[in-house]
């Protein structure tokens, strides 16, 4: 009786490892990108995040407004990176707070505390614009932080000038 020759089937040794090598040199070359990927995405996320507090800011001033109270959103202790809340000033009531953001993301040219009156007009009367970007990030890359008097507010790419 004869047993016919089976032949082995799979990768070899060699084969693997070339193939795991192509991997880790592809994931290599994409690392920088990726992280700097990361980052833009962290800007854009605290810009639109600050957008949407100074919205509820002014929301709630309005809202708020047959009493006079004034609404202030104000960064915590170490600057806007640090977080912010959004609070109305005469009982010191807190409607929203915002944590600490990435290390990497930094503020440029932010007031001290953006209050809004009854009518939710901006207190300090002139146009808001600051510009949120990564540590690596030119001012080009970054956000611009606009909210004029009237109370529209947007957030572009872009600088601020």
């Amino acid at each position: 009786m004869q047993t016919a020759a089976h032949r082995q089937a799979g990768f070899t040794l060699v084969e693997l490892l070339t193939v795991v090598s192509v991997i880790a040199i592809v994931t290599a070359l994409s690392a920088p990108s990726f992280s700097r990927m990361i980052e833009a995405q962290r800007v854009r996320t605290a810009a639109f995040d600050l957008v949407t507090d100074l919205l509820l800011a002014r929301s709630e001033a309005t809202k708020r407004g047959g009493d006079g109270e004034i609404i202030t959103i104000t960064p915590a202790e170490g600057g806007w990176s640090s977080g912010w809340s959004v609070q109305v000033v005469t009982g010191s009531t807190v409607l929203s707070q915002h944590n600490a953001l990435a290390a990497t993301v930094q503020f440029h040219d932010a007031p001290g505390t953006i209050a809004f009156d009854r009518d939710g007009r901006l207190v300090a009367d002139r146009d808001l614009r600051f510009s949120v970007r990564g540590a690596s990030q030119s001012e080009d890359e970054g956000s611009c932080i606009q909210f004029d008097t009237t109370g529209r507010a947007a957030s572009v790419k872009g600088s601020c000038s």
